[in-house]
């Protein structure tokens, strides 16, 4: 226990399974709102969103896509704009305009939070934060926020130190799951630079955690391969939608090397019907553009 108050330990795996949770909960009769939303996310029709850009006022911006035809939008929780105290204050406002408008919304972290790094006080730091987040979630009414799998470093390492990353990564995400399951949100991670295999360990070992695929960060780990392995694991339920190089990515769809036609054909061979954000960080008619060609492709 630091002195911050934020005890960082597994959860054991002996704890059932959040799906397992869920079927008891509906043996009793109960409602409850994490399950509910992964359950919609799995038996249902895949459900299209955009992301709203973090750089700009966040209910202007879920205004000018409300017409599009959208089930939800993805809203970023982050530095400088959009801080989770601002954001708080923000949200009735945004609640109203998301209820008017029809839709409902996921969260996004700051990518660049560190849940792996080996010096303690920098990831307990990080930590602290990131229940800051779940609770500026709440208020806002979400039931997911998306958390990258990131430490400063990655990509530069030596086996040891890989696995030292890798057992604070499932450290720190089981906290996560448990700080976030009062207030009712679902903790997905996603895939930035890891290994198909590393990432399906991670989930194997903290029960009740969530993925998000990255269709564009998969493509810069291996190419089309590595975006066919991901799309294999099981509890992959949400997605980012973006084209990308062998160096950037969040392009618009057609702007990179991604094969997006064979993206669909690997999405509808998994019978995938969970929920998709079209993650483009360009202007509003290449955005609108690629989520027109996603949903055609997807048809």
């Amino acid at each position: 226990m630091l002195a911050t108050g934020v005890q960082i330990s597994a959860v054991p795996s002996s704890e059932p399974s959040e799906q397992g949770k869920c079927s008891d909960r509906r043996e009793r009769g109960e409602r409850d709102s994490a399950c509910m939303l992964a359950a919609r996310d799995s038996v249902t029709l895949m459900k299209f969103g955009v992301n709203i850009n973090p750089s700009k006022p966040q209910v202007q911006e879920i205004e000018g896509v409300a017409k599009w035809g959208l089930d939800f939008v993805e809203l970023y929780i982050e530095p400088p704009f959009n801080t989770h105290q601002m954001l708080v204050k923000k949200a009735p406002l945004i609640r109203k305009v998301l209820a008017d408008s029809g839709l409902f919304a996921v969260g996004h972290a700051a990518p660049y939070c560190d849940l792996g790094s080996p010096d303690i006080t920098i990831r307990a730091a990080w930590l602290i934060e990131m229940k800051r987040t779940i609770k500026a979630a709440e208020k806002l009414g979400l039931k997911r926020l998306d958390v990258h799998a990131h430490s400063s470093g990655m990509g530069f390492l030596t086996e040891e130190l890989d696995r030292i990353l890798m057992e604070n990564f499932i450290t720190s995400f089981a906290f996560l799951v448990e700080a976030a399951r009062p207030h009712g949100i679902i903790i997905s991670v996603e895939n930035t630079s890891e290994h198909p295999k590393e990432f399906a360990h991670l989930l194997a070992k903290v029960p009740g955690l969530h993925a998000t695929l990255d269709i564009g960060h998969a493509f810069m780990r291996g190419g089309m391969p590595a975006i066919e392995a991901f799309t294999k694991i099981k509890a992959v339920d949400h997605l980012h939608i973006n084209d990308a190089t062998g160096m950037q990515d969040n392009l618009p769809l057609g702007k990179g090397k991604i094969n997006m036609k064979k993206v669909a054909e690997m999405l509808k061979a998994r019978k995938y019907e969970g929920t998709a954000t079209v993650e483009v960080f360009g202007s509003k008619t290449e955005m609108k553009q690629s989520l027109e060609k996603f949903k055609e492709l997807m048809k």
